[in-house]
Order: C-alpha cells, then sequence, then structure tokens
C-alpha cells in the first residue's frame, strides 16, 4: 500500500515537472511567436513610412532625441537617429523657436489635435506643409511625431497661378476694351470699360440684364437682335470663337456700333461666353465719310469736262496700266472704258513714246512733282488728235492724267493763221496796183 502511495507521488511529480516544462516551452513559443509578430509588424510599419513620399520623424517632446527618420527623410538629411531634432532636422545648436511641441499637449498635458502648418526648412530651402501630433512611444513616453509633405512645387505652381491670374485680372480691369462673360444669355462679369461704354455704374446692374436687352429690337442686315445673337454663339460654340460686327444700345437707349470677338469657353459645370467689344463708332463714321467722299469723286470724276485716265505703275515706270478712265476721255477718245481697264498704255497708245508722254510719266512718278506737258499732237492707225495733259501722282503712287482734245482749237488757230497769210498776201497784191 504504501509502496503503492509512493509510486503514485512520484508520478504526480514527474507529471507535474512535465507540465511545467510544457508550460516553459509554451510560454517560450508564445515570446518567440511574439517576438515575430513584432519585428513583422515593426518591418510593416518601416515598409509603410519608408514608402510614404513625405518625411516622418519622432522626437522625444523632453529631451528632443530623434527616435526615428524614415528612409524619405534619411534621404534628405542623412541617417540622424539619436541626434537633437533641432541639430539633425533644422541644423541649429538650440531647440527651434519655431517648435510646435506647446500646440500638441492640452491644459492637462495629455494628447490633442494635430496641429497642421506649413514651414521652410532650414537646410533644404524646400516648403513643408507638417503634421505634427504628440503620441505615446513604445516605452510610455510622450513623443512628436511629424509627418511633413514637400509642397514647394505646389506653392511654386500656386503661386505661379496667383500671379497669372493677377495678371490677367488686371489686363481684364485695365483694358480699354470692353470686356463682358456671360452664361445662359445672362451677364456674369465685366469690365469697367464695359461699364463706362454702357453708361452703368456696377456690375450688378449688368447682371440684371441680358445679353439681347443690350441691342436694339434689329440689326442693320434685318435679323432679329434675339435670333441673330443665338446664331453668333452657335458659331463661337463650333469654332471656339467667332468675330462680327454688332450694334449695341446704352442704357439711356442711344446706339454703338462694336467689332465682337466671342470666344466659347467650357468649363467641368457651365458653359461661358467671353466677350471683348472694339467701339468702332469712328472706324464706321470715317468709312462713310469715305464713302461719301468717294461718291463725290466719283460724281466729280464722271462729269468733269476733262478727260482723266488713272494709270497703276509698273516695275518702276516700265509700264503704266490703265486703272480708269471717265466719262469725258471717253468721248474724247471715242473708247471704252471697259475695253482699256487692266491693259498696257503701250499696247492702247501705241505712240504714246513718240508723243513724249511716257517721259512726263516717269519723271511724275519718281519726283511726286506734277508736270504739265504742253499742246502736242498725238497720232495711231485709230487717234489723230492734239492733246495737251496735266500730269500728278496720287499718295496711292497711281499716275493721273487730265487732258483735254484741243483739236478744233488748233485747228481753228491754223485756219486763222492761214486766213491772216492769205490777208497779208492780198494787202501785198492790192499795193503793187495801186
Amino acid at each position: 500500500m504504501k509502496k503503492d502511495l509512493n509510486k503514485t507521488k512520484e508520478q504526480l511529480s514527474l507529471e507535474l515537472s512535465d507540465l511545467r516544462n510544457k508550460s516553459i516551452e509554451r510560454e517560450k513559443m508564445q515570446e518567440a511567436a511574439n517576438q515575430q509578430l513584432l519585428e513583422y509588424e515593426n518591418k510593416s510599419f518601416q515598409a509603410i513610412v519608408d514608402s510614404i513620399d513625405a518625411v516622418v520623424y519622432v522626437a522625444d517632446m523632453q529631451t528632443y532625441e530623434l527616435l526615428f527618420l524614415n528612409k524619405y527623410g534619411k534621404q534628405n538629411w542623412g541617417d540622424k537617429v539619436g541626434e537633437k531634432c533641432y541639430k539633425a532636422l533644422q541644423g541649429l545648436d538650440t531647440p527651434c523657436n519655431f517648435c510646435t511641441n506647446n500646440k500638441l499637449l492640452d491644459k492637462n498635458g495629455n494628447p490633442s489635435e494635430p496641429y497642421v502648418w506649413e514651414f521652410q526648412n532650414t537646410i533644404t530651402k524646400q516648403l513643408y506643409q507638417c503634421r505634427d501630433q504628440a503620441i505615446t512611444w513604445i516605452d510610455g513616453r510622450l513623443v512628436r511625431l511629424e509627418i511633413a509633405v514637400d509642397i514647394t512645387k505646389s506653392k511654386e505652381a500656386e503661386q505661379a497661378l496667383k500671379q497669372s491670374e493677377e495678371k490677367y485680372r488686371s489686363l481684364y480691369n485695365q483694358s480699354a476694351d470692353p470686356v463682358l462673360i456671360y452664361k445662359n444669355r445672362r451677364f456674369v462679369d465685366c469690365n469697367q470699360a464695359a461699364l463706362d461704354i454702357l453708361g452703368m455704374k456696377s456690375i450688378e446692374e449688368l447682371m440684371n440684364v441680358s445679353a439681347t436687352d443690350l441691342s436694339p429690337e434689329f440689326q442693320p442686315d434685318g435679323k432679329k437682335s434675339e435670333e441673330k445673337s443665338q446664331e453668333m454663339d452657335k458659331l463661337a460654340l463650333e469654332n471656339g470663337n467667332h468675330r462680327f460686327e454688332w450694334i449695341h444700345k446704352k442704357t439711356d437707349g442711344s446706339e454703338f456700333p462694336v467689332e465682337v470677338m466671342l470666344t466659347s469657353i467650357k468649363t467641368e459645370k457651365d458653359q461661358y461666353f467671353y466677350v471683348v467689344w472694339r467701339d468702332i463708332t469712328v472706324r464706321k463714321q470715317a468709312e462713310e465719310n469715305l464713302k461719301e467722299s468717294e461718291i463725290r469723286y466719283k460724281e466729280l470724276f464722271d462729269n468733269i469736262s476733262s478727260g482723266v485716265a488713272v494709270y497703276d505703275v509698273i516695275d518702276g515706270g516700265k509700264d503704266f496700266i490703265f486703272k480708269d478712265f471717265n466719262k469725258a476721255a471717253e468721248r474724247i477718245d471715242n473708247d471704252k472704258r471697259d475695253d482699256l481697264i487692266g491693259k498696257s498704255i503701250f499696247e492702247m497708245r501705241p505712240e504714246v513714246e513718240k508723243f513724249g508722254l511716257i517721259d512726263v510719266f516717269r519723271k511724275v512718278w519718281k519726283t511726286g512733282k506734277p508736270v504739265y506737258h504742253p499742246i502736242t499732237f498725238y497720232q495711231d492707225e485709230k487717234i489723230h488728235n492734239w492733246y495737251d495733259n496735266f500730269v500728278y501722282k496720287l499718295q496711292t503712287e497711281e499716275i493721273v492724267a487730265v487732258f483735254n482734245d484741243i483739236t478744233e482749237r488748233k485747228q481753228a488757230e491754223e485756219l486763222l493763221i492761214e486766213r491772216e497769210q492769205q490777208l497779208r498776201e492780198l494787202n501785198a497784191t492790192k499795193d503793187k496796183f495801186f
């Protein structure tokens, strides 16, 4: 019995020892598994933060010791772990006067919300957007975690865009030409020149009217302004832009002509039209004056009693081409204007060089001074008349010859001379007999 009891004690002791050994083994295995898990998590964390295109570092909030720096940070500053953060990352000998530690804890000394700010690094001179937060480190102490994204290029682009916008706005506002923007047939913006020409005081006043409210009911071609403006919008949409002339009206009802450059601008959400007006009132008045002047010139040209021929000068005077020929010239030379226009004077007046007029043409074209070509007889197979010519040069480089047919006067003079000669001869004969 006693022997069995001793055996039972030994068996229990062995079983307990075995259980302890197994427990220890399990603990070792669990510790090894935990260590592997920790190493895996550390590697995963390291892989994650090293893949971030930003600086990630951890620093002790009391000692400023740099506890962690990711791959991106090491590429820019080197492996500075263990050094003071202000020395390693900013090149300073004392804590940064812009340190954000005091912004990361609440009044009870507990971590608060992340603090986001922008700063230019004193070493790299790059501009970063920093996201700082107090966290509890693996050993229980409070540390500062900062994630800093390099925003230098985006800031430069932002600045360039801002400058471009300011430049555009300046050009927009200072443009002497009226500039307007509208969508859905309603104006949304304009420059001061647009307000001035319309007689308006504010953009708000403009926004209360539609595009066609600033036009008369009909345009000069007889089309309704409402219908034609929609046609112009359609052409701008199809071609990107469209240039045309338009009649607008001011707030006082007076009308004024403009040349319009209409440009289609499509955004993600809306369709806009960018409008530039060029006030052509002066040009239109000049065109009207020119038209009236041309009418007066044409009436004078066609009704003057003298013949007038206008010539284009070719190769500095090698040839002279008929450009115009008035009615009196047609009557004098018995020619039709349409038969002469575009043809050489040498072809239509083959004896013109002997007549001496070509030398006069060349002299006038070269000097620009008018020349009178005295009475001279011209003869070819078709024409045989006495002419005088007054030749001058136009500002357009054309040569003008104003001429008169004085054949009848010349014949009358010759007849008078002949009669006077006959009278003298008769008187001489009379003296012989008496």
